[in-house]
């Protein structure tokens, strides 16, 4: 199992590929593998990929102790100097987008683009009270509780009616969780408002939402379009919150097609 030391805490990560970086951030309670089944191989083909669980979520260690969005930006850009990366492009995915966006203003030199997906600058009070209602249910129970939340309609019927070829994605960690790094991970999001700092990120800014998210709209995107300079926002049509698991495909052409729009 690859664990690295990390400001204060033991990282798990996994490296895929060869070419340029590519850090790949998880959002709330995502380990290394939750979000990027879909697109990592494809991915992999033209650079280096690095997945890793974030403080708080096994494989990597959970301190007991208050967790920020900074101090979470921080722990990426300790792990890319520990992996021996000067700098990679950054996807930062729902609250991964948020620590993608801190990394890109506390350690720019680290950030060489940057994608941020189905995120915002601050969550919204449906999702503040979303995520406070999976706090107080078993774990076994949290995914059937989170699907309505993280699909949209559209996809949801045609899952109910038999029409998906894949099963229904696995939306919890792999490995026995400390109930404390998820209650410390949600406190920093729903402590952070990064709305601030937007304005001093300098590198190339890709924001792609889902049309039909109800965590975090395409009005949160749209924030993150006027306020992030050198960015561009597209809507997946009719796609919700897991708009990876939705249109894995789509997602992955206009991921590239940015990327290598920025050598």
């Amino acid at each position: 199992m690859p664990l690295t030391k990390t400001n204060d805490i033991d990282t798990y990560y996994e490296i895929h590929g060869q070419g340029h970086p590519l850090l790949l951030i998880s959002g709330l309670n995502c380990d290394h593998e939750i979000l990027w089944p879909n697109i990592k191989e494809a991915l992999a083909a033209d650079n280096t990929v690095i997945t890793y669980s974030p403080r708080g979520v096994a494989p990597t260690s959970a301190p007991d102790i208050r967790y920020s969005i900074e101090m979470m930006a921080d722990d990426a850009a300790a792990l890319l100097n520990k992996l021996g990366f000067s700098s990679a492009n950054v996807l930062g995915y729902s609250m991964g987008g948020m620590i993608g966006a801190a990394l890109a203003v506390r350690h720019p030199e680290k950030v060489d683009s940057l994608v941020l997906a189905s995120t915002a600058a601050r969550i919204n009070t449906l999702n503040r009270l979303v995520c406070q209602s999976c706090q107080k249910i078993p774990r076994q129970e949290a995914q059937a509780v989170m699907v309505p939340w993280f699909f949209s309609n559209t996809f949801l019927t045609m899952f109910i009616e038999g029409k998906m070829s894949q099963p229904m994605p696995k939306l919890a960690p792999a490995a026995p969780q400390n109930p404390h790094g998820f209650l410390h991970q949600f406190e920093a999001l729903a402590a952070s408002d990064i709305r601030p700092i937007l304005g001093s990120i300098n590198t190339p800014t890709l924001i792609v939402a889902g049309e039909k998210d109800l965590l975090m709209p395409v009005e949160d995107a749209q924030e993150l379009e006027r306020l992030i300079p050198d960015s561009r926002l597209v809507v997946i049509p009719h796609a919700g919150h897991l708009l990876i698991h939705e249109q894995p495909a789509l997602f992955l052409q206009m991921v590239t097609t940015f990327l290598k729009s920025t050598l």
